[in-house]
């Protein structure tokens, strides 16, 4: 479904290469940095997809099926952003354009009869982002922050009802590169913490807590997810 509906909206679409199931703690690796259990993640070395099945397996029975629809259609989203060179300065703007990716794909194909929800599977997903949520007390500027549990509602329900348009997508086909602000745009924020870390391209994680990527260095690829 991924590929088909961004094949549909980007010029030139190149597919993500692989969807890889893991088991075991650090089974895969992205890079130097092995992917731990209980979490799925985007890689751009190699740009592939890895998910730990058993913990997959878990989510589908505690939170459904469409909430296992998002968290790849997350992940696929932050692929898409490799692809257009989407490179924010923060990473709760880079996350949640990923949930707003998502919301639209799934949307989206709702709307073209491509996908049909079951009774229930919108309070799936509504339950499964606050789950993902980041606590109360996390700064929205912090390194590997990804958005309150409203946010994240927020951003994959306006993706949702009204496609890519609010999802700040650039224009132009692949290989076109973002001009992607440098502030946040998300209005009420407070101003950052002045000792927080300035590097402009902070490590991210996945949309659930356990792992952060490495940071940019001098031989490491930029990690816009």
């Amino acid at each position: 479904m991924a590929e088909r509906y961004w094949g549909h909206k980007i010029v030139g679409f190149r597919p993500i290469e692989k969807i890889i199931p893991y088991t075991v703690d650090g089974q895969v690796s992205c890079g130097t940095q092995p992917i731990p259990a209980q979490n799925a993640a985007y890689c751009p070395i190699g740009d592939f997809i890895a998910y730990d099945r058993n913990w997959s397996e878990q989510v589908y029975n505690d939170m459904g099926d469409a909430f296992v629809f998002y968290l790849l259609g997350h992940e696929y989203g932050h692929g898409i952003q490799q692809r257009l060179g989407i490179q924010y300065q923060f990473t709760i703007q880079q996350e949640l354009q990923a949930d707003c990716f998502a919301g639209a794909m799934i949307g989206d194909s709702i709307r073209t009869n491509d996908l049909t929800l079951d009774t229930g599977d919108v309070e799936e997903l509504k339950a499964g982002l606050v789950s993902v949520g980041d606590p109360p007390d996390e700064p929205w500027f912090q390194e590997g922050a990804h958005g309150s549990p409203e946010q994240r509602q927020s951003s994959f329900f306006d993706g949702y009802d009204h496609g890519l348009d609010p999802c700040n997508m650039p224009a132009g086909g692949l290989g076109s590169v973002a001009s992607a602000p440098s502030t946040p745009q998300y209005p009420g924020f407070p101003a950052p913490n002045p000792s927080a870390s300035a590097n402009p391209f902070p490590g991210t994680r996945n949309p659930f807590p356990g792992w952060t990527n490495p940071l940019p260095g001098p031989t490491t690829p930029m990690w816009p997810w």
